[in-house]
């Protein structure tokens, strides 16, 4: 990834009492040399932040992370709180069991600064069910996760098309 283009994405990943999969999430991001800038918004209890705080610790040398413990926050309200905070130019929102490819990240950041008529992008999405609950485990199953592309001409008829195939965007 072009540590240029790296250094302009944010990913936003929000958290509600799941320390572990924040772990996870953030050693990934770690070990795939993610070069931007990762806003956590925690809404957890504050007996549960404790494992987060200690791998961001860990982590500090890797990867630039910014915790915010937000308790009692609903998650539109978190999100609210992360978005004031960006200062780059692209931003992605996670939850804290989403991964995100840091090179496909600056594919979608390429097209962007190609397009300035393109307002949001995103690549493939791939849905992981494990065998176990919890953030660690042997997979059960792969399957694909359709992302739909909104390509109306007017901002009112993307909505419809968005609204006709109705998918989740946020879990």
């Amino acid at each position: 990834m072009s540590q240029a283009i790296a250094a302009e994405i944010t990913i936003l990943m929000t958290t509600l009492n799941r320390p572990e999969f924040v772990v996870r999430a953030l050693n990934y991001l770690a070990d795939t040399e993610f070069g931007g800038r990762v806003l956590i918004g925690d809404a957890s209890q504050a007996d549960l932040i404790a494992p987060t705080r200690g791998a961001i610790s860990a982590l500090r040398d890797r990867i630039r992370i910014d915790y915010h413990h937000l308790p009692g926050l609903s998650g539109p309200k978190t999100i609210a709180k992360l978005l004031a905070l960006v200062g780059t130019r692209y931003t992605a929102w996670i939850a804290d069991d989403d991964f995100l490819v840091p090179a496909t990240l600056a594919q979608c950041a390429q097209v962007l600064e190609s397009r300035p008529e393109v307002s949001i992008v995103h690549g493939q999405g791939v849905l992981v069910k494990l065998k176990t609950k919890g953030a660690y485990g042997p997979v059960q199953y792969t399957a694909p996760y359709v992302l739909r592309d909104l390509n109306a001409p007017s901002p009112s008829k993307r909505l419809l098309e968005f609204l006709e195939n109705y998918y989740v965007t946020v879990f």
